[in-house]
């Protein structure tokens, strides 16, 4: 009863509200470790969970945990949910601030700050599914008992030894552990103690008193920690009632539970504990509040503790036969797995280890520690995984689970069970959700389990080209939207700052003016309201309004060399004039030739009439056919006047450029002269600027251009757009551009050597709701290499109407499932929806800015 009474005194003496530090035992820190109370080494790793495990993690852990650790060491590894985003934040803002110059940049800052704002907010509030947006952290802590308080130069070194060897199996599998100094572990047991809005901590300014110890300031001056039968609560006391209880300030309060394992399913499976994270699989149950799994491990001597298991298991052996084992049949099952123990500890090398796992749950108040308890346990359950929650004994193992503090009192109070080392990988809780490809991020999403996550087509070592494909309904419009939006107020060039903090507002900025070009070719008007949102965007459509000429020579600066336009101008102009059966060779090559003469003498004062009446005048019939069919787009022609040079080209110099085609539905082949020719200005457009900005050009409604047969009606079309397709996204890369191709079904992109062409071309590949059907359609053609896991995840991407889109996200190997979830003025600027268009007209022809449209639209939504 030691340690209980020991523990157990220390509590009284808080009833004076100012011996809090007693409780914590950290002595203090050299060089790279902690010395504990009661004698002890100890060192704590701070790394990144892994987005799933394999093999040679399992190799990497189970070598770690088989060391030979002296008698009392102890492990803690650590899944830790921590309500702070803080630095992703800082990252955020370090490519926004002045990244649009000219009459859209005050709004496009508005726009980023905005967005930085719900995202803090979404820390501190409920998402859909119940998660909060967190950051995940695996903390990995080792503790080894030492003789006296200070460790002598032969323990020390073989501690030193020990956590070198430890620190390069971690780094070898993608864990980067970094040791953390007393600031960062202070401000991480803060953070769990204080989960209050106006804690200390949030505040990145106020650093450590040195005058003090790291014990006293764990515990934020003026809170206490009070211990009930249920619990324990920290936070600023108010009031101490007659019968002792004490009352908290209603915004300054933590209440901390705890639950202990005591079932698992009779056979799990590695990577079994990332079940308890959240439904990942499905993404219906999230954990709100702050949160720790965690698994302890304490090796006892192993020659002693070797000799308890030979007894036991001589014991077993000579029980479990003959009738006892029909009248105590559990006797059979015992027998089976000390068998298996001492098969694994005799035989295989493996260490005994005493370890329970423990999941600790920081709340905001009484009532949602409560909810969030009973919701948490009845998830687990779902998981045939029992957790049983704590009463009087949550203060000793509360204290047990902080790091550096776990020491072989905990075998004492019987929430463990013995293990063979190779059993606790199976218990490690290192798993978590994929953060993402950058740390400067872009586009902000979170996944299902709340883990906030950065993105950045443009952060890889591949191609920046990505295949977009949903499902009508699936949220496509406002994900696109959104991506455009995040692209146009961010930059190439960090050092930036939204300047959110009223005494900054006035700081000055550099005029970065690196924000994204993004080029739009649509068919339904769904980027309309984004291009109306800005005053220097184009929205261009081929109604009665089109004033402008699609003649493609003004444009041309270079006909040869790598980014010479010629044989694209020469595919147009094969597309113009026989989109179905094409030209012969010998046309091919002397269009060629006469495109090439015409632009040696005439350059950008070029125009399909001249070439039409050298074509008719050619002394070769072949010639004159293919000018014959060429009349139709010359002066005269059906379509002249929209490649006439007596309209201005169109100059494509907004940041934001939308071409609709809605209105080019009904008449394939003008259509396919349109994207052609603008396809062809656009990709000259980007490659005449370089890599000082990044670029998008996004082709919407690709599925009319990919699926198909070669051999049918719109055969030769499709070859003609995958000829200019190809072609771009292959040089995108050199030039900061990304390729996005949207379509609806991603059979879609298999259909046809186009289809196949980008698909190869696209390392993004990302896919919101799909039908199940096509999805086994898609893994049975292998057109799309995923496991099966991935597979079976992808059918369960789905969108909620109005209140938030899934998108699963493939990089190479990696995949994601992420959610877009935003405010409700920023929805209804990027919704398709044909009522919310309706309002948003109604509003805008009032004479509202598109942002005020959007919240009154939002305000009259709510009340019908």
């Amino acid at each position: 009863m030691g340690v209980f009474s020991s523990y157990f005194n220390k509590i009284r003496k808080l009833a004076d509200y100012d011996k809090v530090d007693e409780m914590f035992g950290f002595v203090g820190y050299e060089s790279d470790y902690y010395i504990m109370e009661g004698g002890g080494m100890a060192v704590m790793f701070c790394c990144q969970p892994t987005p799933g495990c394999n093999e040679e993690l399992k190799n990497s852990l189970d070598a770690i945990f088989k060391k030979d650790y002296p008698a009392d060491t102890t492990i803690q590894a650590q899944l830790v949910a921590i309500p702070d985003i803080s630095y992703f934040i800082n990252q955020y803002e370090t490519t926004r601030g002045n990244r649009l110059m000219g009459n859209d940049n005050e709004l496009t800052t508005s726009m980023a700050e905005s967005l930085a704002q719900d995202l803090e907010s979404k820390v501190h509030k409920d998402m859909h599914n119940g998660a909060r947006l967190r950051n995940f952290e695996f903390w990995f802590t080792v503790r080894v008992p030492t003789a006296e308080l200070l460790a002598n130069d032969r323990e020390e070194k073989r501690f030193r030894t020990l956590i070198l060897d430890i620190e390069e199996s971690l780094k070898g599998v993608g864990f980067a552990p970094n040791k953390l100094a007393p600031n960062n572990l202070l401000w991480r047991l803060q953070m769990l103690m204080n989960t209050s809005k106006d804690a200390i901590w949030r505040n990145s300014n106020v650093k450590p008193n040195a005058c003090k110890t790291f014990s006293e300031q764990i515990i934020e001056d003026g809170n206490t920690v009070h211990f009930t039968p249920n619990g324990i609560i920290t936070g600023k006391p108010k009031e101490v009632e007659s019968d002792g209880q004490v009352k908290f300030e209603t915004d300054n309060q933590t209440h901390i539970k705890i639950m202990s394992l005591s079932s698992l399913p009779d056979e799990i499976y590695y990577g079994q504990m990332f079940d308890l994270v959240g439904d990942w699989m499905s993404g219906g149950v999230a954990h709100g509040d702050p949160f720790m799994i965690s698994t302890l491990i304490h090796y006892p001597e192993q020659g002693k503790a070797k000799s308890d298991i030979a007894n036991g298991r001589k014991w077993l052996i000579g029980q479990a036969k003959g009738k006892i084992l029909e009248w105590f049949q559990g006797l059979a099952d015992q027998k089976r797995d000390y068998d298996q123990l001492w098969t694994e500890i005799d035989q295989r090398g493996a260490k005994i280890a005493h370890s329970g796992t423990h999941v600790i749950i920081f709340s905001g108040s009484a009532e949602r520690s409560e909810r969030s308890l009973a919701k948490m346990k009845r998830y687990f359950e779902t998981k045939r995984i029992t957790f049983t929650p704590e009463s009087v004994l949550t203060g000793p193992l509360f204290l047990q689970n902080i790091p550096c503090m776990m020491d072989k009192g905990y075998s004492n109070y019987r929430r463990h069970s013995t293990y063979s080392s190779e059993a606790l990988v199976f218990l490690t809780p290192h798993m978590s959700n994929w953060k993402g490809n950058t740390n400067l991020p872009i586009v902000p999403l979170s996944t299902r389990n709340g883990q906030i996550f950065f993105w950045d087509l443009f952060k890889t070592d591949g191609g920046y080209n990505f295949l977009l494909s949903a499902a009508t309904g699936s949220g496509k419009s406002v994900l696109v939207n959104y991506i455009v939006n995040c692209y146009l107020n961010s930059g190439v060039k960090p050092g930036g700052s939204l300047l959110r903090k009223p005494h900054q507002k006035l700081y000055e900025l550099p005029e970065f003016d690196d924000g994204a070009q993004v080029f739009i070719l649509d068919s339904g008007r769904s980027y309309q309201n984004l291009a109306e949102m800005f005053t220097d965007s184009q929205f261009i459509s081929f109604d009665n309004n089109f004033k402008y000429s699609l003649n493609p020579f003004p444009s041309i600066h270079q006909w040869t060399g790598d980014i010479g336009q010629g044989p694209m101008i020469l595919t147009m102009f094969k597309a113009m004039a026989a989109p179905k059966h094409g030209v012969t060779e010998v046309q091919r090559a002397e269009m060629m030739t006469m495109l090439t003469g015409m632009w040696n003498e005439l350059g950008q004062k070029s125009t399909v009439t001249i070439f039409v009446e050298r074509c008719l005048q050619h002394p070769e019939e072949y010639m004159r056919q293919i000018g014959k069919q060429l009349m139709i787009f010359a002066e005269g022609g059906v379509y002249g006047h929209l490649f006439s040079d007596k309209r201005p080209a169109i100059d494509f110099d907004g940041r934001l450029v939308v071409v609709e085609l809605e209105e080019l539905q009904n008449d394939l082949h003008l259509q396919l002269v349109v994207i052609l020719g603008v396809i062809n200005q656009i990709q000259h457009k980007i490659f005449q600027g370089g890599t000082a900005r990044k670029s998008l050009f996004l082709l919407e409604e690709a599925w009319q251009w990919m699926a198909g047969d070669k051999d049918g009606d719109k055969g030769a079309l499709i070859e003609f757009v995958g000829e200019f397709l190809q072609a771009a996204f292959r040089k995108f890369r050199k030039v900061r551009a990304s390729g996005g191709v949207i379509t609806q079904n991603l059979m879609d992109a298999t259909g046809n050597a186009v289809g196949q062409a980008i698909l190869a071309n696209t390392d993004w590949k990302l896919f919101l709701g799909q039908d199940p059907s096509s999805v086994d359609k898609i893994k049975n053609t292998q057109s799309f290499t995923a496991s099966d896991a991935q597979f079976e995840q992808m059918k369960t991407v789905h969108t909620k109407k109005g209140s938030y889109s899934e998108i699963m996200i493939f990089h190479k190997q990696m995949s994601e499932i992420c959610r877009l979830e935003l405010e409700p003025e920023t929805l209804m600027i990027f919704s398709t929806d044909a009522d919310d268009r309706e309002l948003m007209k109604k509003y805008r022809a009032r004479g509202n800015g598109v942002k005020e449209a959007a919240r009154l639209s939002v305000l009259e939504k709510h009340k019908i």
